[in-house]
């Protein structure tokens, strides 16, 4: 089982053709791929009522290069929120986010990918992704599935990650600082 994250397709992608096209049979059966909660793009405690006790995988992306993958792609697609400059595309998602997350049962785009990796159950224990890779290591990362698996066979990448520290500005650097505080936090990212 995975969960993917609103406003970023890599590293997901690539794991999930690992499991049904480079590693052994036994991996391909392994992975549960659930298209309907893919389009529905549920966090991991939704992800979990559906498939109780099962290990989870997340590939974590640096907020800043999300938010530039996102307009990129957006704006290929035509996308009337991203009919405007970078600049202004980030003040938009700045303002649109969500500002009060804490009795939310669904899940924005917007919010830090931790949000959707992350909750608290009935009992308040924490519960986390089994596996959680960064898409900047997700080569170094994912050895641990391999290891597991036996299959050494690397990723395959369908895409890269976007160059965009020359895309922002000192303002749009801290709208997504403040956006993803939560992500910049718990997986050490830099700008």
């Amino acid at each position: 089982m995975y969960v993917t994250f609103p406003m970023s397709y890599l590293g997901i992608s690539e794991v999930k053709y690992w499991f049904h096209c480079i590693a052994p049979k036994t991996a391909m059966y392994r992975l549960i791929v659930d298209e309907e909660l893919d389009t529905e793009k549920v966090n991991l405690q939704q992800r979990e009522e559906y498939y109780p006790c099962t290990k989870v995988i997340a590939v974590v992306m640096n907020p800043w290069a999300r938010i530039r993958l996102a307009y990129l792609v957006m704006a290929e697609n035509k996308d009337p929120r991203a009919d405007c400059d970078f600049h202004t595309f980030v003040n938009f998602l700045y303002e649109k986010r969500p500002k009060d997350t804490s009795n939310n049962t669904r899940m924005n785009a917007l919010q830090p990918q931790v949000d959707w990796i992350r909750y608290t159950d009935e009992n308040g224990n924490i519960r986390e992704a089994d596996y959680i890779f960064k898409v900047e290591t997700l080569d170094e990362d994912f050895k641990v599935i391999q290891d597991y698996f036996e299959c050494q066979e690397p990723l395959q990448w369908f895409s890269k990650i976007p160059e965009y520290r020359e895309h922002y500005d000192k303002k749009t650097k801290s709208l997504v600082a403040k956006m993803f505080a939560a992500d910049i936090e718990k997986f050490g990212y830099k700008f």
